[in-house]
């Protein structure tokens, strides 16, 4: 069994646990909640608890790139966040896979390519509440966890065709 790290490293961006058993959801935590301090120390608690049950752990991280309408104090934002999050996967021996947005969200068949930035953020909060009702999702940790189900899924098909 893996616990995978889903990561939207965006500025209202998240992060969450999740098992590939699908028996056990460990909750999405908001980014703009938490210290850079706060979010290594939780992840590290998350690897301490893998080592303890024998689980290995395996991130995947939402893949970002400035866009063109994006002003240079948002795009450095964007890019330190994202490089924050590299710096504490590789830091702690996390394995991580960056997967584009496009990506994990065909791999879960969501259709939501074509809506403005907004619109697809409501879209894909829908989706994930819908999904998983027992977590109090925002849109800051939608996304996370929809990354997190895509990284479960892609595990889990991958050792089915070993």
């Amino acid at each position: 069994m893996v616990r995978v790290l889903g990561i939207d490293p965006g500025a209202h961006g998240g992060f969450c646990f999740r098992d590939t058993s699908h028996e056990q959801y460990v909750d999405a935590y908001a980014f703009n909640k938490l210290t850079p301090h706060d979010i290594a120390g939780i992840i590290q608690n998350e690897k301490e608890i893998c080592k303890i049950c024998g689980m290995q752990i395996k991130a995947y991280i939402e893949e970002v790139h400035s866009m063109p309408r994006d002003g240079k104090a948002s795009a450095f934002s964007f890019g330190k966040n994202f490089g924050m999050w590299l710096g504490i996967l590789t830091a702690l021996g996390i394995p991580y896979e960056e997967v584009l947005p496009a990506k994990w969200q065909v791999g879960l068949k969501l259709r939501v390519r074509g809506m403005d930035y907004r619109d697809k953020k409501k879209a894909l909060k829908e989706i994930a509440q819908k999904k998983f009702p027992e977590l109090n999702l925002t849109l800051d940790t939608c996304d996370a966890v929809l990354i997190a189900e895509y990284g479960c899924r892609t595990i889990i098909e991958n050792n089915f065709k070993r």
